[in-house]
């Protein structure tokens, strides 16, 4: 097996809030988007190469039965390595609540955890020893 490229989807309530939510905070671009009528269900993000894409709970329900029952957010956890952990975390503390504040983790990294729109735990990491 050879896989050429990974990419992120999450089920999301709003996808319009949500991808704003991604866009103002972390940066990232849209580059597709798929619409019923006049409302946005799916979109795909990019960020520096990593792609994320959300699609809408119902939406996806449909094309994924087998998720039906599921919670959104959950455990998933999705890890962003940054160069500059103090200005990345300054960045999201003007505009969220975080989970944490910047600490060493037993790996020598130093990380803090945000929760997104949808109950998704976004932490940034920065590797080395930055506090």
């Amino acid at each position: 097996m050879q896989i050429h490229q990974s990419i992120v989807e999450l089920t999301v309530q709003d996808v319009e809030r949500s991808l704003a939510f991604y866009q103002d905070i972390l940066g990232f671009e849209k580059i597709m988007e798929d619409k019923d009528e006049d409302k946005m269900y799916w979109v795909l993000l990019n960020l520096q190469g990593f792609q994320l894409s959300l699609k809408e709970e119902e939406k996806q329900k449909q094309e994924s039965p087998f998720l039906r029952g599921q919670p959104m957010g959950g455990s998933m956890l999705l890890c962003f390595h940054v160069n500059d952990i103090q200005a990345t975390y300054s960045h999201v503390l003007q505009q969220c609540q975080t989970l944490n504040h910047p600490h060493l983790t037993p790996c020598g990294a130093t990380d803090f955890s945000m929760r997104d729109l949808d109950g998704y735990v976004l932490t940034f990491q920065q590797q080395g020893d930055h506090t």
